[in-house]
């Protein structure tokens, strides 16, 4: 069974290429092409060839492209965006048009069989394709753009609000002290005297709580992208032994069992496709209520 599954399977692991590995004196290991790399750099090229055509030739009066993505402009900022930032909508809606762009293309070239083919074609070696939002590494490089952005939002803001209260201070030290001022921040606000008996356990569940946010989005991504392939991969896990039944001992089993692998491989395939729509919508969503999140005083 696991002989028979390893070759589906595989479309769902990133494949270094050969010779990209790199082993640093510590002994840690850095690969610097891979499956999922390479998909990565495709979806991008996708994108720009794309956007960029649309772009040069934008009318008044939309038509085709330029009507989908006027459409998708339009659904990010008014229903993700606008009531997560409200003022600082236009500041941020750059990043979420992108982090959404490039994660769904990242989900629906997944499921392209790209690495069975540029194994065809003899790349066996540099192999092209599978799912890049089913590695743990490229969601959490996506998780930690995310985090950078609340960060950087978060203590732009305190620095603001600090030499607000206090026009004497220079801005330049008001954005030198905004990591303390930002950290003393995420506790509650309260009167001095409770803040002080609970300010040492509060902080630091709120600051616990920030990266867990981060590390939310990237699980979230990780194991939906990943359940959906693997799902996939299951049935037609079947009809692979299904085959190798019937050509070891001439078991008619086949014969009842690919049809309906194939139907239910097939019904996971539009299932997959939804989840590629609906995880590139939420995890755009969730990083612009965060970004809203900490973006606010009260955090």
């Amino acid at each position: 069974m696991l002989a028979s599954g390893s070759f589906i399977l595989d479309h769902i692991n990133d494949s270094p290429w050969k010779d990209c590995v790199v082993t640093l004196p510590g002994g840690m290991k850095i690969t610097l092409m891979s499956s999922a790399i390479a998909m990565m750099i495709i979806s991008a090229i996708v994108v720009l060839l794309i956007i960029l055509p649309t772009v040069r030739k934008w009318k008044q009066r939309p038509s085709g492209m330029q009507n989908f993505l006027e459409a998708i402009v339009l659904f990010i900022r008014e229903q993700v965006a606008r009531p997560a930032l409200h003022h600082r909508t236009d500041t941020f809606l750059p990043f979420l048009l992108t982090i959404f762009v490039f994660v769904l293309t990242m989900n629906l070239l997944g499921m392209v069989p790209l690495k069975t083919v540029s194994e065809m074609v003899g790349l066996k070696d540099y192999p092209v394709g599978g799912a890049a939002t089913g590695v743990l590494a490229v969601c959490g490089g996506l998780a930690t753009i995310s985090m950078c952005i609340m960060m950087v939002g978060a203590l732009q803001q305190t620095a603001v609000r600090f030499h607000k209260h206090h026009e004497s201070a220079p801005v330049a030290v008001c954005y030198l002290l905004s990591p303390l001022l930002w950290i003393y921040s995420l506790c509650p606000p309260m009167e001095w005297k409770m803040k002080l008996a609970l300010g040492w356990l509060l902080t630091p569940l709120e600051l616990i709580g920030f990266f867990a946010k981060c590390f939310a989005l990237m699980i979230r991504l990780f194991a939906n992208m990943t359940a959906g392939h693997a799902l996939i991969a299951a049935m037609l896990m079947f009809v692979m032994m299904g085959v190798q039944s019937f050509a070891d001992s001439s078991s008619y089993s086949v014969f009842a069992i690919a049809p309906l692998s194939m139907l239910m491989a097939l019904m996971g395939s539009v299932l997959d496709m939804l989840v590629a729509v609906l995880q590139a919508y939420i995890f755009t969503f969730l990083s612009a209520m965060f970004i809203g999140m900490y973006m606010d005083p009260a955090h």
